[in-house]
């Protein structure tokens, strides 16, 4: 019967041995699993600003890319305008040639 009681008392005092150990680990597994959902959500708000950051650089791109199409329609429009001037003007320099030429024939 005593033989009994200390049995009963050594594994009662392992039990509770293994009950505070299991506390313990099941304590450090929650601090370490609330520090991984802190990280979680830096993690995520960094996504999220590094989605903003892309946002801003594809409105940018745009916006330049759309400037840069009207820059270069204005420039084409120009060259356009001075290439019709230079072909008006040299249009007219045959022209006065030709008419001389024709004057010079019937005179």
């Amino acid at each position: 019967h005593e033989m009994t009681t200390k049995k009963v008392d050594g594994f009662s005092k392992a039990l509770r041995a293994a009950e505070e150990e299991f506390l313990r680990k099941a304590e450090e597994l929650g601090g370490q699993n609330a520090q991984i959902l802190g990280r979680q959500g830096e993690f995520d708000q960094m996504v999220k600003e590094f989605e903003g950051s892309l946002r801003k650089c594809e409105e940018l791109l745009t916006s330049n890319n759309q400037k840069i199409a009207r820059e270069v329609d204005l420039k084409l429009d120009r060259a356009a305008e001075v290439t019709a001037e230079r072909a008006g003007v040299k249009m007219q320099d045959l022209r006065e040639g030709l008419d001389q030429v024709k004057e010079s024939l019937t005179h």
